[in-house]
């Protein structure tokens, strides 16, 4: 089941809806919820793209190819390694020593 958007015709006021997937209005089609009709509406994406971030590519990870940096920049692992904190940190060490992301 997933949540879909509907708008009250006529205003801005917006509902939720629960439909299993493939079984929900398209958008713009209507339905009558209360005596009152209502537009599916395109709804909008809420999502947490550090948490997302964090999850999809492993971050924070001691990176095994980047050189050591000073401590304002990169933390150092007990390994010696640097850690790699987010994507956005990942990016500015990789500038900063040229080299992009395979």
């Amino acid at each position: 089941m997933s949540i879909y958007e509907f708008q009250l015709v006529g205003t801005s006021e917006v509902i939720e809806k629960y439909y299993p997937i493939g079984k929900a209005p398209a958008v713009g089609e209507h339905i009558y919820e209360g005596g009152k009709m209502y537009r599916r509406i395109l709804s909008k994406v809420r999502l947490n793209s550090e948490q997302i971030a964090n999850v999809a590519h492993g971050y924070p990870y001691e990176s095994r190819s980047l050189p050591q940096f000073d401590a304002d920049v990169a933390k150092t692992s007990p390994n010696g390694f640097t850690i790699v904190q987010n994507q956005a940190h990942e990016r500015n060490l990789m500038s900063m020593t040229g080299r992009t992301r395979i």
